[in-house]
């Protein structure tokens, strides 16, 4: 699971940079201000995807896909190294887990 947690992962970070490409060729049609404000501060990317968002809706929008593929490549890489961690476990660990499990 920890590597398709890494492909979704990957896949999220290739949408997120291409569609963040498009923003900034964007800004610096604009102006050589904005593009390198883009690149040094990124709120002024925000700021030019705010104040143009007639010309940076798609991009954006699109862009945003990439969020979903985070969040399912996180579950599923953590999820995996806690499957990870529970085999790792000593035979101490566990008569210790079960013994405070009997205390409760």
């Amino acid at each position: 699971m920890a590597i398709l947690g890494i492909i979704f992962i990957v896949i999220g970070v290739i949408i997120g940079l291409f569609f963040g490409i498009q923003i900034l060729i964007l800004a610096f049609k604009e102006s050589p201000i904005w593009g390198l404000g883009s690149i040094f501060l990124p709120v002024v990317s925000l700021i030019f995807v705010i104040m143009h968002r007639d010309k940076t809706k798609s991009p954006f929008l699109r862009g945003l896909i990439a969020i979903p593929f985070y969040l399912i490549g996180g579950v599923l890489a953590g999820s995996a190294e806690e499957d990870r961690s529970k085999k790792n476990q000593t035979p101490l660990d566990l008569a210790i887990l079960h013994k405070n499990e009997g205390n409760m």
